[in-house]
């Protein structure tokens, strides 16, 4: 008797829960400055679309992880996860603690603290823990990549707006730090894209295109910190580049940025900008760079003057530190700033090893040394969803890595 073959459907349970995983990551890693520029475009007020997108990000990920917690594909096999709910659950006590008990006057409502932190941070960080397989990770870096390009073309419509103190601020809702942060973001993608995949000739110049576009926008935005995370980033994309095969992509960038890196300084110049200057002065602790310190300074001893249990959710000083690492101890104590130094050092490690091994991945191993940068120079812990979101993408996609015999990955690799 003859056998016929049943084609699988592709509409699956596990396939759309995939799809949504994808979605997932490309609204959270870059999805607000897209919300910006939608709120300004309709000029409507920003909460009419930021809680809208705040809700969806919370309603996929909540999906997704109901998932993946009956069908045991989360949560298990993650070392990371005794460390991360310990500082979750410091943390969630410390906002009931100042909003509830002592109602303390807080920087933002408190309720923003519990609805931004765990339905725009945690949640959605767990749900991308959700493994994806090779293929998958592919389609979510083009996603990824693709709203990044969008959001970066939307930027640069507005190049008109560079304020009196030489830094773009594209809406009045987004900020100049996230602004560069987007075009690193973009340049960084663009490059990775170009040096590991083979691509027909108007696809490489558009890569090319969109890595420049992102490079203005970090010019545009005269931020020290994008600088800093695209400085830092450039060791890894040419070890990243370093095979054989990405050698001659590889020296045709470093050509061309050599080429047009003094054009584009000379043109970001005359549009206002003045990252030179500020990056000239760095060493100078005046200005933003004095009160970041003060903040440093005051939120520390703000932990030291209460070590077990912490201090509050906001400095003595200011609205928050401008240091994850700091905030932690500040407002959890010993305990809970342990259990987040221990996360962010095994993240390290996931991308550090994701990015040494040259796998197909490592575009999410950039992107999270990209958000640890960020995080130490500006962002709250209830607020900072690149950071938790990279971190938790991050961790699942070494899983799915580590899970590849070696003959996979060297073919994953080509």
């Amino acid at each position: 008797m003859r056998k016929v073959a049943v084609r699988r459907s592709r509409y699956t349970l596990s396939n759309l829960i995939a799809v949504s995983v994808i979605i997932l990551m490309g609204i959270a890693i870059v999805g607000y400055p897209l919300v910006s520029f939608l709120h300004s475009f309709l000029n409507i007020p920003s909460r009419m679309v930021t809680l809208p997108y705040r809700a969806s990000t919370l309603f996929i990920s909540a999906v997704i992880l109901l998932y993946a917690l009956s069908t045991r594909r989360l949560l298990t096999k993650y070392a990371v996860i005794v460390p991360l709910f310990v500082f979750w659950t410091f943390y969630i006590i410390r906002i009931f603690v100042d909003v509830l008990v002592y109602q303390l006057p807080l920087s933002r409502p408190g309720w923003e603290f519990f609805a931004y932190g765990v339905g725009t941070c945690f949640i959605p960080m767990l749900a991308l823990m959700t493994p994806l397989s090779p293929s998958m990770l592919k389609r979510a870096l083009i996603v990824v990549w693709g709203c990044t390009l969008l959001g970066g073309i939307l930027a640069a419509v507005n190049v008109n707006k560079i304020s009196a103190m030489g830094r773009l601020r594209a809406t009045d809702t987004l900020n100049p730090i996230t602004l560069g942060h987007l075009g690193v973001t973009l340049a960084v993608l663009s490059v990775f894209i170009f040096l590991n995949y083979r691509n027909k000739l108007r696809f490489n110049v558009l890569f090319l295109a969109a890595a420049l576009l992102g490079f203005f926008l970090v010019g545009l935005a005269a931020s020290r910190s994008p600088v800093l995370s695209l400085v830092s980033l450039v060791p890894a994309l040419v070890w990243i580049g370093g095979r054989t095969k990405s050698l001659r992509k590889l020296f045709f960038i470093a050509g061309a940025l050599i080429v047009l890196m003094p054009w584009l300084i000379w043109k970001i110049s005359s549009l206002g900008s003045r990252l030179v200057e500020r990056v000239e002065n760095t060493a100078e602790t005046a200005g933003t760079e004095e009160y970041r310190l003060i903040l440093w300074e005051r939120s520390w001893d703000a932990f030291v003057d209460n070590p077990i249990f912490g201090y509050s959710l906001i400095p003595p000083v200011g609205n928050y530190p401008h240091n994850l690492i700091i905030e932690s101890f500040m407002a959890t104590g010993i305990f809970g700033g342990v259990a987040f130094s221990i996360v962010v050092l095994m993240a390290v490690y996931v991308a550090l090893k994701l990015i040494y091994q040259r796998a197909p991945q490592a575009w999410l191993g950039l992107l999270f040394l990209q958000a640890l940068i960020y995080a130490s120079f500006s962002g709250a812990i209830y607020s900072h969803t690149f950071f938790w979101c990279t971190m938790g993408a991050v961790f699942s996609s070494f899983g799915t890595y580590q899970l590849l015999s070696p003959t996979s990955r060297s073919e994953e690799a080509s």
